[in-house]
């Protein structure tokens, strides 16, 4: 899984860095300048935690905010909030995972200074899994419902619709490090951030 997602991560990149070369748009400091942000965006979630011997889940979807500051040309960080929903198990023993939600630190990495601008980013933080949909799998071994240090790695595509207006279309995977049945998953979404 991890190799598909680093494929994926260079199939955006590599052309976008190129196209933004070859475009030969006059510069505009305005695009890297450093200043505040934040941003939304929702996503579509592939689930990567399948038992294969007693239980399946569906993929999910949700959203993440974030609030972050542009250092250089090529250097942003950020906070991130990020929620996720409807991981469902079907098998043997059926249950509801409630939602999922993180909390990270993020440095993100730009590559171009037009109006189009790949990005690869990473990030640490906290995992939270909520408590499963029924009660009677509170204790529900082998899955460790509960809290956990996490890792995330992204990439995507910036395009700037005006100096201030952001959209952009992303990746990221989600690592967490010590829950039992680890609650990995990839997003894929799209979103908009605004420049101060």
């Amino acid at each position: 899984m991890m190799m598909h997602l680093v494929v994926l991560l260079l199939a955006l990149v590599v052309p976008a860095s190129a196209f933004a070369e070859e475009a030969k748009e006059p510069h505009n400091e305005s695009y890297g300048r450093p200043g505040f942000y934040i941003g939304f965006v929702a996503f579509g979630a592939i689930q990567t935690f399948d038992d294969p011997e007693s239980v399946d889940f569906s993929n999910g979807g949700g959203f993440n905010l974030r609030v972050g500051y542009r250092l250089t040309e090529h250097i942003a960080i950020n906070g991130q909030y990020e929620y996720a929903d409807g991981f469902e198990a079907s098998g043997s023993n059926p249950f509801d995972v409630r939602d999922i939600s993180s909390f990270t630190g993020n440095l993100k990495l730009y590559f171009g200074p037009g109006r189009l601008q790949a990005f690869v980013e990473v990030g640490l933080g906290v995992f939270v899994t909520d408590d499963v949909g029924d009660d009677r799998f509170d204790n529900f071994d082998p899955y460790d419902f509960g809290t956990s240090g996490v890792a995330r790695l992204g990439g995507g595509l910036d395009f700037y619709l005006t100096e201030k207006v952001v959209l952009s279309g992303e990746v990221d995977y989600m690592k967490p490090f010590k829950l039992n049945k680890e609650f990995s998953y990839v997003t894929i979404g799209a979103g908009v951030s605004y420049r101060f």
